[in-house]
C-alpha cells in the first residue's frame, strides 16, 4: 500500500452547525469545522525519529543510539504526470551529526528502521538548516506511513493566498525523548502561533556556532515550547471559518449572531448557542498547510539570586549570586516549507534520482501499450480471392460479440 497523502480532514476539527451566506444572498445551515484540531493518526504518521549507530566501545554490531530528531515525509510528483509520485525525508541538518537512520511505524504494530548513511543526505553547506533524502525506494507495503503532498506546504506567497499573518495557529509534531516509544515511534504535539512572519528583509541568525553551522535566513518565529528531540519537527498552521472573522466585519447581522449579548433586533439574535453565521466562500478560511521545520528557538537569561527559605535560615539554591542561566524560550524558529520544495526541485542529484524513475514508469507504459497494439494487430490472413477481408474480419468480430437471443442460447 502507498503511503497516505494527508488532507484539511485530518486535523479531525469537532464540527458545529453555522448559518452561512451564498454570493446569491440566501442563507442556509452548514456543518464547519472550528476549535483546536485533534490530530487524527494518519497526521502523526507524517513524523519520524532519527536514530544514529552506537559506536561506543563494546556496543553490539548494529545497535542504535537515539533517538536524537524528528523529520517529516513530503511527497513531490513531476509536472510531467502527477502518477510517478517522489517520496522524501525532511529533517534539520545539524540532527545528521549525531543520528542518520529512519525509524517508522509498521502496520504490524512495530517498527522498521531504513539504514542511512550521512552521506546519502543532500543539503547545501551555508544555504539553511535542512537536509533531505530521497526514501521513495525504501519505503513498502510494512510501513505505515503518511506524508505532506506538496500542494500542501506553503509557499513564498502564502499571505497573498490565503492571508496567513501573525496569530494564526499551528502545531508541531515530534520527538518528546523522555518518551519516544518503545514498540511505536510516540509522537507527541505541541501548539502555538505565529510570532514574525519570514521577511527577506529581516534575515533571523540560528545554527549552532560550535560546529560553523550559522545561517542567516528568512524565518518564521513561532511562539511555541519546544525541546531537545523536537528539532526538523514538521510545524503545520491551520484555520476554520469560526477563526476568520475579516468577511464578517461591518456586518451587523453577522457580528450580532457571533458575539451574542449584544443589543440588536435582527431575528438572528435568536439563534440556538450552537449556531453562528460564517461565510464559508472565502479561500482562506479554511486550510491546514506545512508551514515548515523547527530548527532552532532562543534562549532567554535570567540573573538567579540566593533567597532566604524563611527568616531563620540561610540556605538558598545551590548557586552562585550574580550566575546567568540561559534557558530555551518559547520563540522557536522555523525554515518555511519553500525552502524545502527549492531543495527538492533543484538538487541535480534529486533531479536525476526523479528523472530515473519517471523514466522506468514511461518505459514501462510504453511497454504495456506496445502488446496491447500488438495483441490488436493479430487477424486472419487475407485470402486472394477476398479483397474485402479487413471489412469481412470486423464484421464478424461484431456479430460474435453480440448477445444470442434467450432461445438460441443452449
Amino acid at each position: 500500500m502507498l503511503p497516505y497523502p494527508i488532507s484539511f480532514q485530518d486535523a479531525d476539527f469537532p464540527h458545529r452547525t453555522a448559518v452561512c451566506w451564498s454570493t446569491l444572498g440566501g442563507r442556509h445551515l452548514r456543518w464547519v469545522p472550528y476549535g483546536m484540531p485533534r490530530l487524527s493518526p494518519y497526521l502523526a504518521r507524517t513524523a519520524f525519529f532519527l536514530f544514529g549507530h552506537d559506536m561506543r566501545p563494546g556496543a553490539e554490531a548494529g545497535a542504535l543510539d537515539g533517538p536524537r530528531g524528528t523529520g517529516v515525509i513530503v511527497g513531490y510528483y513531476d509536472d510531467r504526470t502527477p502518477v510517478v509520485h517522489s517520496y522524501y525525508a525532511v529533517t534539520a541538518k545539524h540532527v545528521l551529526s549525531t543520528a542518520a537512520n529512519i525509524r517508522v511505524n509498521t502496520r504490524n504494530g512495530a517498527t522498521r528502521l531504513i539504514d542511512l548513511d550521512a552521506s546519502e543526505w543532500t543539503w547545501r553547506t551555508g544555504w539553511e538548516d535542512v537536509a533531505v533524502v530521497d526514501i521513495t525506494d525504501h519505503i513498502d507495503t510494512r510501513d505505515q506511513v503518511s506524508y505532506v503532498p506538496k500542494t500542501m506546504m506553503c509557499g513564498p506567497y502564502i499571505r497573498d493566498e490565503v492571508g496567513l499573518n501573525i496569530g494564526d495557529d499551528g502545531f508541531m509534531l515530534g520527538l518528546f525523548v523522555p518518551n519516544p516509544g518503545k514498540e511505536r515511534n510516540a509522537i507527541a504535539a505541541r501548539f502555538g502561533n505565529i510570532s514574525m512572519m519570514a521577511d527577506k528583509t529581516s534575515p533571523i541568525k540560528h545554527g549552532i556556532e560550535a560546529t560553523g553551522e550559522v545561517y542567516n535566513t528568512p524565518c518564521f518565529v513561532f511562539d511555541i515550547h519546544s525541546r531537545p528531540g523536537f528539532s526538523g519537527s514538521p510545524v503545520f498552521v491551520y484555520r476554520t471559518p469560526e477563526m476568520d472573522l475579516r468577511d464578517i466585519e461591518g456586518s451587523t447581522v453577522g457580528w450580532r449572531a457571533i458575539h451574542r449579548g449584544l443589543p440588536g433586533k435582527t431575528s438572528e439574535d435568536t439563534l440556538p448557542p450552537d449556531i453562528e453565521i460564517v461565510n464559508p466562500n472565502d479561500r482562506g478560511q479554511r486550510f491546514l498547510r506545512l508551514l515548515g521545520i523547527h530548527v532552532s528557538q532562543f534562549n532567554d537569561q535570567i540573573e538567579i539570586r540566593k533567597r532566604k527559605r524563611n527568616k531563620d535560615s540561610e540556605a538558598g539554591d545551590p548557586v552562585n549570586v550574580g550566575d546567568v542561566v540561559a534557558f530555551p524560550g518559547s520563540m522557536t524558529i522555523v525554515v518555511p516549507a519553500w525552502q524545502i520544495l527549492a531543495l527538492i526541485r533543484e538538487e541535480p542529484r534529486l533531479i536525476e534520482q526523479r528523472e530515473k524513475r519517471w523514466q522506468k514508469a514511461k518505459d514501462e507504459a510504453d511497454s504495456r501499450s506496445w502488446s496491447l497494439t500488438e495483441e490488436a494487430a493479430v487477424e486472419p490472413e487475407s485470402g486472394a480471392d477476398n479483397p474485402n477481408h479487413r471489412e469481412d474480419f470486423t464484421r464478424l468480430v461484431g456479430a460474435a460479440s453480440k448477445p444470442k437471443p434467450k432461445g438460441d442460447r443452449t
